[in-house]
């Protein structure tokens, strides 16, 4: 608790020993803290600045707990007044920065012409194809080899696009049809292939591409890439409607 009033350890430890004595000489206060008598000196004299002890100008000279109401009121008001410097210094600091900052010219880097990205872990995946399902405006077609995950929290999400009629569709290699069915039930296009990716494109303007792992694999282990480039989109849309048109169609 001593430590919210600005007291180190060792001042705390030398003044608890002077509430517990009342008084002591740096000798002693050496002796029952196992304090070094070299930095008793330099602690005593710093409680003694923060006015919770005195300095008794006698043989030999003794260190004198103070009256704990006053010393802690005084000790308080200097807190807040060196607060309120810190408070009055960042202001100023701040109105410099400000006054700096904006005679920096602005500028800008050329846009590039595609954008690749890398995602790692299974979390920072998951948020960013959940960004882009909730913000999708005409279509997704996504390549799935499992579908345990449409029985989790992405069943809503693609019976909420369903009802903004956009064209979702999904391929899937697995014969396991109980998951897929629930899906094609809220009209989800369900058509059923071999040897394909595992990602989405949505909306002709995003590519995912997720890298396969075993059940096993930790989810930080799961990455991904993410694209916006316009050839390589189109490429894997068209692929998908390739494989679309060879698949066994569910609904």
């Amino acid at each position: 608790m001593l430590h919210l009033f600005g007291m180190s350890k060792y001042e705390a430890e030398v003044y608890l020993l002077l509430i517990k004595y009342k008084a002591l000489t740096a000798p002693k206060i050496a002796e029952l803290s196992k304090v070094p008598i070299t930095r008793v000196y330099d602690i005593t004299n710093s409680l003694t600045q923060k006015g919770l002890v005195a300095l008794v100008d006698v043989k030999p000279k003794t260190y004198k707990l103070l009256p704990f109401a006053s010393s802690f009121k005084t000790l308080i008001s200097l807190k807040i007044e060196n607060f309120q410097k810190e408070v009055s210094l960042l202001k100023d600091r701040y109105n410099s920065l400000i006054k700096d900052f904006s005679t920096i010219p602005e500028t800008s880097l050329p846009e590039a012409e595609d954008f690749v990205f890398t995602i790692r872990g299974y979390e920072a995946i998951a948020k960013t194809w959940h960004t882009i399902f909730r913000n999708a405006k005409k279509e997704v077609f996504i390549f799935n080899t499992d579908p345990s995950w449409i029985g989790s929290d992405i069943l809503p999400m693609l019976e909420a696009m369903v009802s903004k009629d956009i064209d979702v569709r999904v391929l899937s290699v697995s014969k396991d049809l109980d998951e897929l069915k629930k899906a094609a039930k809220i009209g989800v296009k369900i058509g059923l292939t071999q040897n394909i990716l595992r990602g989405f494109v949505a909306d002709k303007k995003y590519f995912l591409v997720s890298k396969q792992l075993g059940g096993a694999a930790k989810k930080e282990q799961h990455s991904c890439f993410l694209t916006e480039y316009d050839e390589m989109v189109n490429s894997a849309r068209e692929y998908f409607l390739m494989k679309w048109g060879e698949a066994k169609k569910l609904n």
